[in-house]
């Protein structure tokens, strides 16, 4: 997935958290010139994670969705289920991604945990009908996964990249 330098405009190809052009932070620009999307935050189950380091006072995870260019932030403080609502199915989740085109792009209703609350942060593929991947490495279902600052992760085929601090 591509991420552009909000700084240069320089287009980065790799997982890198710096421009290869400029230098800059990309998590730092980023976070300069984010507009925070209002998620409708729902109902959340407890989720029962590997034990790592309980965060406090921690900057916001930004995701850039490929060919959107206004990125989400999300806080650090909960486990979010990421999918896409279905009123008929009555089936809620935290960050719907129906906006991004997530039914054409084979993301699942319930597709995948975003735990945030931990770092790293850590996904867990909810047993997705087209799977989840990082850096293209498909996601076994049920089994967390931690992420780094500026890997791509794929659901079906919606892809976005993830910086933190």
């Amino acid at each position: 997935m591509e991420t552009p330098c909000p700084v240069c405009g320089h287009v980065n190809h790799e997982n890198g958290t710096s421009c290869a052009n400029c230098h800059v932070d990309l998590y730092d620009s980023l976070m300069e010139i984010v507009a925070t999307r209002s998620l409708s935050i729902l109902h959340t189950n407890p989720l029962k994670t590997v034990q790592t380091q309980l965060l406090e006072n921690a900057q916001p995870i930004i995701i850039y969705f490929d060919h959107d260019d206004v990125p989400m932030v999300v806080d650090r403080d909960q486990s979010f289920v990421i999918g896409r609502q279905d009123d008929r199915a009555k089936v809620d989740v935290d960050i719907d991604l129906s906006t991004l085109g997530a039914l054409e792009k084979g993301v699942s209703r319930s597709h995948l945990i975003l735990d945030t609350a931990i770092q790293p942060p850590h996904v867990t593929d909810l047993d997705s009908y087209n799977y989840s991947y990082i850096n293209g490495q498909q996601l076994q279902p049920q089994r967390s996964y931690p992420l780094a600052s500026g890997d791509e992760l794929r659901l079906g085929h919606l892809t976005m990249r993830v910086y933190y601090k």
